[in-house]
């Protein structure tokens, strides 16, 4: 492990007094943990700013976010939960062998259709515990090497709105997925979701964002917040256009800037999906593994 992906001291000797240990640094603020005992492997976040300001909201939620089982959410262990001395507050998961779903290039369709619906399911299970998720991206998606297709980042949503709303966290690292209403917080319902789902799904489909972000631009891109709120994204039919028409409609669907001209539920859109995945699931599962396989091979 380089030095520059070593976690802070006050981690290393909290997660000691816990017989924890960090093997990997996945991402920024996400470690790879394993027990001294040998048994298990864990994933530690260390939360953002933004849900350490709302960590009453997260306690509140918590014991139903570790509550909740479905075979296509990671299963969430703590949350909220403080280290040592550090403000900052902390969530452990389970670690899923695999990659997330920020892939360079396009997925093969059947693997995006599948991978979509499978979200679908995963958000509808989660609904009765977080409400609408309101911030899915392709971050939120890991794709495992047995050809599981897991939602993470559930913590995301238990977000105050007033805290969203307060500066510059609003809008913290969702684009170019997240939807107008979002955007202009005149409030929103599941169809916001919808909306997240298709632009992951067109940029699975695509292999690039619908609505691209300027290096170095972060959440502050105006021009893509005005082409998210006002603009179509190029046609899939003429990027790829071996896509069936009726896949493209269903993206064209979901993408619509007005939530009522979407699927009216993210089970409609799911049923939508069955409906256009042109191969048994079990055959697309037991593809996606070989496909991550390779990935994670590679």
């Amino acid at each position: 492990m380089r030095d520059d992906d070593k976690p802070l001291p006050y981690l290393r000797d909290a997660l000691a007094a816990r017989d924890l240990e960090v093997v990997a640094h996945l991402a920024k603020d996400a470690y790879q943990l394993r027990r001294r005992d040998g048994d298990g492997a864990l994933v530690l976040r260390v939360l953002p700013w933004h849900l350490t300001w709302t960590a009453d909201l997260l306690e509140s939620r918590g014991p139903a976010l570790c509550a909740l089982r479905h075979p296509g959410i990671a299963r969430v262990f703590a949350v909220a939960e403080l280290l040592g001395d550090e403000p900052r507050c902390h969530l452990l998961r389970e670690h899923i062998p695999g990659v997330d779903a920020r892939v360079d290039g396009a997925l093969p369709i059947d693997l995006a259709v599948y991978v979509a619906m499978k979200i679908t399911e995963s958000l509808a299970a989660a609904r009765p515990t977080i409400g609408s998720h309101r911030r899915l991206s392709p971050s939120h998606v890991l794709l495992s090497v047995d050809g599981e297709v897991k939602l993470i980042g559930l913590e995301d949503a238990c977000v105050d709105r007033r805290v969203e709303a307060s500066g510059p966290i609003r809008r913290h690292g969702w684009l170019p997925y997240i939807s107008p209403e979002e955007i202009l917080q005149r409030g929103s319902d599941g169809r916001c979701d919808v909306f997240s789902l298709g632009a992951c799904l067109w940029a699975w489909l695509a292999g690039r964002p619908p609505f691209p972000v300027r290096p170095g631009a972060g959440n502050h891109d105006l021009a893509a917040l005005h082409a998210i709120i006002h603009d179509k994204p190029p046609s899939l039919a003429e990027l790829r256009p071996e896509l069936p028409a009726g896949l493209v409609a269903i993206v064209a669907r979901a993408l619509a800037k007005d939530a009522d001209a979407r699927f009216p539920s993210i089970e409609a859109m799911g049923a939508a999906l069955r409906g256009a995945l042109d191969c048994d699931p079990d055959l697309a599962r037991h593809a996606l593994a070989a496909w991550v396989g390779a990935k994670t091979a590679a």
